[in-house]
């Protein structure tokens, strides 16, 4: 047993090393969560909820899909598609994905760009081509994961709604 072990000692640092970088790649490129965003004193709001596509247990995610609600002019328009996912990304290159978004609302796909900052594990959110034709705007949301309390509070705040999406 002893002299196994003293076999294979030498490449005991190189494994450690290898789950090492392994376990910060994996963290460093996970998108998955809910990020919310108040803009305009409350005027308006955007939630996303990302999860992987297609995953596989062990394996890194390059793609991802997700829902989205966007109230507007403090709730007297809405686009949100909770029923559906409306969202899909895929990573181009590290901590960059790029994807399109349906939206609910006027049915035009948007196409969009999402760097994720993983020391602060942020995403900066940008719509790149507008859906009809429309000039995208300049907007650059940055936003946190979001805890499960206010994961709550999002759901109880679209059941008082008029309309329910949940």
């Amino acid at each position: 047993m002893i002299s196994c072990l003293n076999r294979y000692k030498r490449g005991l640092p190189i494994v450690f090393a290898l789950v090492l970088l392994f376990s910060y790649y994996s963290n460093a490129q996970d998108i998955s969560g809910t990020y919310r965003w108040d803009l305009d004193s409350g005027r308006r709001n955007f939630v996303i909820s990302l999860s992987p596509k297609n995953a596989i247990l062990g394996t890194i995610p390059t793609s991802f899909q997700g829902e989205h609600c966007g109230i507007f002019n403090y709730g007297s328009r809405m686009d949100c598609s909770y029923e559906e996912y409306s969202i899909s990304v895929n990573r181009i290159s590290e901590n960059l994905f790029t994807g399109t978004i349906l939206s609910a609302y006027s049915l035009a796909v948007s196409e969009i760009r999402i760097t994720y900052f993983p020391e602060s594990e942020k995403i900066r959110w940008e719509v790149t081509k507008e859906g009809g034709g429309k000039k995208p705007s300049s907007t650059k949301l940055l936003s946190s994961r979001c805890d499960d309390a206010v994961i709550a509070k999002l759901k109880e705040d679209l059941k008082s709604l008029p309309l329910s999406f949940s």
